[in-house]
């Protein structure tokens, strides 16, 4: 399957496990679990044929995700790791920053940036995502995207 569209955009795969009520999550602390093990094999799948995985911070706070491919699909290049945060409360021990294979891209505001490289160290990067390149983008083509 083509990583890019006809026009060379970007394929942009979208996946979310929704409870038949329509939540993503509850609000408790604990994790809700709510996708089956087919489910999971077919994200992991998804994992393998991907250049870059997305998760807001909010996910790596309370779900610690490594967002590698795992089990039958072990990539050989496991996909980028990418968050954006504007708070810049990011734990370097989490998962997300230390999973074997990949690298990790943070996007965070000016405020935060000085303090988030430091904390998170030589192996993320860190690039500023404030209004400025925010309406940089507004001038850049739409992706191509796959709704799960």
């Amino acid at each position: 399957m083509s990583r890019t569209s006809e026009k060379n955009w970007p394929r942009v795969t979208i996946s979310a496990a929704i409870t038949i009520d329509g939540f993503l999550d509850s609000v408790d602390q604990e994790r809700l679990i709510i996708s089956s093990d087919e489910d999971m094999e077919e994200v992991h799948r998804l994992r393998a044929e991907s250049d870059a995985i997305l998760v807001g911070a909010e996910t790596i706070r309370r779900d610690d995700c490594s967002l590698t491919a795992r089990g039958d699909f072990v990539a050989d290049d496991q996909p980028l790791r990418v968050t954006v945060t504007k708070s810049g409360n990011l734990d370097p021990g989490r998962k997300f920053f230390s999973a074997e294979g990949g690298a990790s891209l943070v996007f965070c505001p000016t405020a935060v940036e000085g303090e988030l490289r430091e904390r998170l160290g030589p192996d993320t990067e860190v690039l500023v995502l404030d209004s400025s390149s925010a309406d940089a983008m507004k001038h850049a083509p739409s992706p191509q995207a796959v709704f799960l």
